[in-house]
């Protein structure tokens, strides 16, 4: 009898150990996802109305060009667009164009950064990166990066000799708007049709200018 209550207790506290085992487990993978980069990667399929031979020669300053989703629009001249409202102000600029060559004869695609300034009470940036390709004439967005960008050294940079694309944004950290603590820097490798997330790490952000104001000097 007493063989048997304490076969009992041992396969009742071998099943508590595995279950505590399998719950610590659990919430450490689910820390471990909480923790990647503050970078929303997607794949818009998105055509431009505009027609085009190859995504390296469209003239992204001058284009209707899209942000975080299809209601984010704006129409660029010479890489610039501002917009003044009753109650703030928007404006979008054109920071950079790469074009992508895989070689191989395959055709070219282009890398284009964004940033989008909305301004209220006070002031967001949200920096988007899209990878363009031809399609039958229109171009498509097949790639999109969204990141906050409101600090100062967040941005994204393309190499073109290694095909690699590094994003710095401004860390999910809840950090006040003004003053970013952290930053995340991603690296991209292009893999024959898309970016795939090669390198991680969280650094330390910039010291931040603070000077009680970040709208533009037009608002103030």
């Amino acid at each position: 009898m007493i063989a048997a209550v304490s076969k009992s207790m041992n396969v009742l506290i071998t099943g508590l150990l595995s279950a505590l085992a399998y719950g610590m487990a659990v919430a450490s993978t689910g820390q471990a996802a909480n923790e990647g980069p503050a970078i929303d990667v997607s794949a818009p399929n998105r055509l431009l109305p505009i027609k085009a031979a190859d995504a390296c020669r469209v003239d992204f300053k001058n284009i209707r060009v899209f942000g975080e989703n299809s209601g984010w629009t704006a129409r660029l001249k010479s890489g610039k667009y501002e917009r003044k409202l009753d109650s703030g102000y928007e404006a979008v600029s054109l920071d950079n164009v790469f074009c992508l060559k895989p070689g191989n004869g395959k055709a070219r695609r282009a890398v284009i950064v964004l940033n989008w300034l909305d301004c209220g009470g006070s002031c967001t940036n949200i920096g988007v990166v899209q990878l363009f390709e031809v399609r039958a004439a229109p171009p498509v967005i097949k790639q999109q990066f969204v990141f906050d960008s409101h600090a100062a050294g967040t941005g994204a940079a393309f190499d073109e000799k290694s095909l690699s694309l590094t994003i710095t944004a401004r860390s999910d950290d809840g950090s006040p708007n003004c003053c970013a603590k952290n930053f995340d820097v991603v690296t991209y490798q292009w893999q024959g049709t898309k970016f795939v997330q090669q390198n991680y790490k969280r650094v330390p952000a910039l010291p931040q200018r603070i000077d009680g104001d970040d709208k533009p000097r037009s608002l103030r």
